[in-house]
């Protein structure tokens, strides 16, 4: 049985306990370099959003089944108060998990009220 260390995070790993062993279970995607994963492993990239303005983006992976969005959170970046604007703004973070051995590219994309503003392509190696 796996265990959850709360509080053990060193730089932007979060570790687990299995049977004695560490295991690195989330590392943050970098923008600007090769990423390399395991099988099973999940990842995350945390990108701005301010959806009342027309400000989105949007992470996709390129082959699912190398690596796939498995979940999605969206945090504010402060509270909402009433009769005051911009409460809105926060950033989306995109969940990530490898599925199996391979490369694949995960394009972010910057969105102004729909139309693309700009979008980057991050290449992602999976290993057993």
């Amino acid at each position: 049985m796996a265990l959850l260390i709360p509080g053990l995070i060193q730089g932007s790993l979060i570790y687990y306990v299995d049977e004695g062993v560490e295991y690195a279970i989330m590392v943050e995607i970098k923008l600007f370099e090769t990423n390399t994963f395991y099988v099973g492993q999940e990842t995350y990239i945390s990108l701005k959003q301010h959806l009342s303005v027309g400000k989105e983006t949007v992470a996709k992976s390129e082959d699912d089944s190398i690596i796939s969005t498995v979940r999605t959170r969206f945090s504010y970046f402060k509270p909402m108060i009433k009769g005051k604007t911009g409460g809105d703004a926060g950033e989306r973070t995109f969940i990530f998990k490898a599925h199996k051995a391979g490369s694949t590219v995960i394009t972010v994309q910057k969105l102004f009220r729909g139309s693309l503003k700009e979008e980057r392509s991050i290449n992602v190696i999976v290993i057993n």
